[in-house]
């Protein structure tokens, strides 16, 4: 059997869809990011033509 601690620790765990979502997050934010800094060099490319 748990004891209250266990099943206090067990329900602060978050939910499957809340790990997935951080989870892609963490795998989305350095694609994002490459994905931005070709972006931002055109656009200075830009302005200093």
């Amino acid at each position: 059997m748990l004891t209250a601690a266990q099943v206090a620790e067990l329900a602060s765990i978050p939910s499957r869809e809340e790990l997935l979502s951080k989870l892609l997050y963490v795998m989305q934010a350095p694609v994002a990011g490459f994905a931005r800094a070709p972006a931002a060099l055109a656009e200075k490319q830009a302005e200093a033509a």
